[in-house]
């Protein structure tokens, strides 16, 4: 539990550092196209000036779009835009291993008011110039223990039009139908594809991808987090308007009441949106598959099969029956600049606390008499804070925590690092 807890507040210390820093520069884009313009280049190459001055500096690059057309094609765009900032960068002697790419499709919008909606048409570099991590240090520590979920990569050679794409992942089948994938453009896919997968069934695998289960602020009981890439000549696939895919879970299909939500990124900001409408595939999963992963034995049986109209982050998931709810008040000295989290031991889910500036972190429409695990991480001056309790969830309850000092050797020793 320790190991899960301190890796976690690696991700989300970085996380909170990148969205914190203002921008280095900003470009814009026209309306659907990721291409670079020459005010865009002269801009890009400031920054790369600038950069490689600094040879510690690293990069971070975020893509967005507006809220005009469709939400997956937006996403893709946002990639687009990203990548091709970050193309610019490379071919211009930037080494690609200090660069970081995220995008976001329309979800961080900047002009909010369906006005400027080019000043969501953007991409933001953020230049960090940090000294270099070391082995002793907190992100050396994280990426030497962190072991994600590995992506799971099926090949599909020559997709026709006639063909269905299933394949076989280690607790999830997923099946998609012919004439169902879309490149950006909205012409048929065609040709070889990717298909890549990443499965999320334990809690712990959750809390180390930094993904949150909630909705608009309601709490999710979640079983199982998927991540649904397909790509095709180098472009991000999406599903045509009308199709569906099918979904196999390692869930029982008995469990009431569950069904799909879709998310963009995960991060303090991932909020999970139901699929209305959820249904049982129409037809039974077929059997042959593009790949199968080794070592899982489950009854296909029993399993719960559910369809999305959505590539990308997809839950298993339902809202929970609880409804007897309060709130959680959790007070620390704003020094720590702490993280709070709440992990519910009996239900699939781990609620964020969010904080009022002054100290004070609220945990909003959670189970009364429910057990839990509230977790705190602080960092000052670089030096790591952490403090736990379980606690078993009261009306309006008011905590008061002070979280310890600890230091990377301790740390070491307590996840017992070679």
């Amino acid at each position: 539990m320790k190991k899960i807890f301190f890796i976690f507040l690696m991700i989300i210390l970085w996380e909170t550092h990148i969205l914190a820093q203002k921008p280095d520069g900003i470009i814009y884009f026209a309306a659907g196209k990721a291409n670079l313009n020459t005010e865009s280049k002269i801009l890009l190459n400031n920054l790369m000036d600038n950069t490689k001055k600094s040879p510690s500096a690293t990069i971070t690059i975020r893509g967005f779009a507006d809220e005009n057309g469709n939400k997956d094609l937006n996403l893709t765009l946002s990639e687009k835009r990203a990548l091709a900032v970050s193309d610019y960068f490379t071919t211009n002697g930037i080494e690609k291993k200090v660069i970081t790419i995220q995008f976001f499709g329309e979800d961080k919008p900047t002009a909010k008011d369906g006005k400027n909606q080019r000043e969501n048409r953007r991409v933001e570099i953020t230049i960090s110039t940090a000294k270099k991590t070391d082995k002793k240090s907190t992100f050396g520590i994280y990426a030497k223990l962190w072991k994600a979920p590995a992506k799971q990569i099926f090949s599909a050679t020559k997709v026709a039009a006639n063909e269905d794409l299933v394949v076989d992942g280690a607790g999830t089948k997923i099946w998609i139908p012919a004439n169902s994938l879309c490149r950006p453009n909205g012409e048929p896919a065609r040709g070889d594809v990717e298909i890549e997968l990443t499965e999320y069934y334990k809690r712990s695998e959750m809390v180390l991808a930094n993904l949150i289960a909630t909705s608009d602020s309601t709490m999710l009981e979640t079983d199982c987090i998927i991540n649904v890439v397909v790509r095709s000549g180098g472009e991000r696939l999406s599903l045509k308007k009308g199709s569906e895919m099918g979904i196999q879970f390692m869930v029982n299909k008995e469990k009431q009441g569950m069904g799909i939500f879709i998310a963009s990124q995960p991060g303090n900001q991932m909020n999970w949106e139901q699929q209305l409408d959820n249904g049982i595939v129409a037809r039974e999963m077929p059997t042959s598959f593009v790949g199968s992963s080794q070592g899982v034995k489950r009854s296909s049986v029993d399993n719960l099969v559910l369809s999305s109209r959505r590539l990308g982050w997809i839950s298993c998931s339902r809202f929970s029956k609880i409804e007897v709810k309060t709130n959680l008040s959790v007070e620390v000295d704003p020094m720590y600049h702490a993280i709070v989290r709440l992990v519910l031991k009996d239900l699939h889910a781990i609620i964020a606390g969010y904080s009022n500036g002054k100290g004070t972190y609220r945990v909003i429409n959670i189970p009364i008499g429910q057990k839990a695990t509230l977790v705190i991480f602080g960092m000052v001056k670089e030096t790591p804070y952490f403090i736990s309790k379980d606690i078993v969830i009261s009306d309006n309850q008011v905590e008061k925590l002070v979280p310890r000092i600890t230091t990377f050797e301790t740390l070491k020793t307590i996840l017992r690092v070679n």
